[in-house]
């Protein structure tokens, strides 16, 4: 009930913040720390890989145990803190960054949950993680494992059943669970089915997340300023049959109602809006953004950015609040309020778009 309150105060936190003269704001009600981008698996959407592709990727000094939790620290209290990847499971310090940045902040993490042990299950679930988001793209392994990896269906679900197992022995309601399912040309037919499994499966929220074609949204290769964010990025997207993609997406939604299971669309669009996201027709002259005024991200490195690669500072070189309202969050800030790069804004979780008349 406290998520759901939460996710519904959200909008009036982003407008408020955003009214805020000079670029402003006074402290960041959320922060993804990327802990790491190598992954387990290879998922061939994925941005991250994508990048990989197409830029050249030089190895980099990770962040050390240590000034991860130092800059955890600087973090203003009660913040809500995503950790994610790659896969956070790869690290093996990631049961004592989770449990430290759990003593002051509300914790959730993005995982795969291919690699999960016993133990960290245990711990989980004992530290009183509060969410848990977990990436299902089928509801039968052939359809996941197509574009995951053979096996990780099985593995997936095994976790979830081994958390949910842990959750009933401690008797504790944390984390909660959130399918996050990518709409694709392979499953778009089939996304009732994944309102079916997450009703079995008794996840809190299923998630249904529009492709990003996007190769400029992580710390991977960060610029000095945003002159080569040329792409529109609407040209990128697959194109789903129109009807056939209301069709399910009109079933899937009033099967989740029936179940009384919570669905979601990232970016959060209304039915009308994601039919047009996957015809490469989203209307640039309504989008907005209030995201970038209370949500930022630091890379692996250390590197503090907020949505597109822009570098703003490193938290090695300077406290992360200090980062927050430097001149160049300020001037971003500004220049995204004006209505700058939203061609490249397409395929952002956080994308929105004012009400059509």
């Amino acid at each position: 009930m406290l998520q759901i309150l939460r996710r519904k105060l959200a909008p009036v936190y982003e407008n408020m913040f955003s009214f805020w003269p000079g670029g402003w704001s006074p402290f960041p009600s959320n922060v993804v720390f990327e802990l790491l981008y190598a992954c387990n698996l290879a998922c061939p959407f994925c941005y991250l890989r994508v990048e990989e592709k197409v830029k050249k990727i030089k190895a980099q000094r990770h962040l050390l145990t240590g000034e991860i939790l130092r800059t955890i620290d600087q973090i203003p209290s009660q913040t809500g803190i995503s950790f994610t990847g790659g896969e956070i499971m790869l690290r093996k310090d990631i049961i004592e960054v989770l449990a430290h940045a759990k003593k002051r902040h509300r914790v959730g993490i993005i995982s795969n949950l291919t690699m999960n042990t016993p133990e960290k299950n245990q711990s989980l679930v004992a530290m009183g993680l509060d969410t848990l988001m977990f990436s299902l793209d089928g509801y039968t392994p052939a359809l996941h494992d197509k574009v995951r990896g053979k096996g990780s269906w099985g593995k997936t679900i095994a976790t979830v059943k081994a958390i949910q197992e842990q959750k009933k022995r401690q008797n504790k309601v944390y984390p909660t669970f959130t399918i996050n399912s990518v709409v694709l040309p392979h499953n778009y037919t089939k996304m009732s089915k994944m309102v079916e499994l997450a009703a079995k499966f008794k996840v809190n929220w299923l998630n249904f997340q529009l492709l990003d074609p996007s190769v400029d949204r992580s710390g991977y290769e960060l610029h000095d300023d945003l002159t080569h964010l040329k792409t529109d990025y609407r040209k990128l997207m697959p194109k789903l049959p129109r009807q056939a993609l209301k069709s399910n997406l009109d079933k899937s939604l009033k099967l989740a109602k029936k179940f009384n299971l919570r669905v979601t669309f990232s970016p959060k669009l209304e039915v009308h809006d994601v039919l047009d996201y996957y015809g490469g027709k989203i209307d640039l002259s309504r989008v907005y953004c209030t995201k970038i005024f209370h949500l930022s991200r630091i890379s692996p490195f250390g590197d503090v950015y907020p949505c597109f690669n822009l570098k703003i500072g490193s938290v090695l070189d300077q406290p992360f609040m200090k980062l927050w309202n430097n001149y160049t969050y300020r001037h971003f800030r500004q220049q995204i309020k004006r209505g700058a790069f939203k061609a490249a804004c397409v395929g952002c979780c956080h994308l929105r778009l004012v009400p059509k008349n």
